[in-house]
């Protein structure tokens, strides 16, 4: 997903948890940080949808490189990195997570 929707979802599931009606402030009693926590640690166990993200991505390349004859893999690598090796590939000039 691209970074700013993320951002834009937290921001909306946190508006909706602290209450937040017609641009009026409300009085947020816990930090987004705390309520995201597990809650084994304390926290409401909400998801940051950032870092579930950034984790299907790395859950993604980790399939790719335990998997190379896997037919999305192949796809991927002749769309993406076909003149090189996954973890030698550049970033492209257009990504979504910028």
């Amino acid at each position: 997903m691209i970074v700013t929707f993320c951002r834009r979802l937290n921001d909306h599931l946190a508006r909706f948890w602290w209450g937040q009606q017609d641009q009026r402030e409300s009085m947020k009693w816990t930090s987004w940080r705390a309520i995201c926590r597990h809650k084994i640690l304390g926290g409401l166990g909400f998801l940051d949808f950032n870092n579930n993200n950034i984790a299907l991505l790395a859950k993604q390349a980790w399939r790719i490189l335990q998997n190379p004859d896997n037919m999305l893999t192949v796809m991927y690598k002749a769309k993406y990195f076909f003149q090189t090796l996954f973890l030698q590939a550049v970033l492209g000039s257009r990504t979504s997570w910028d």
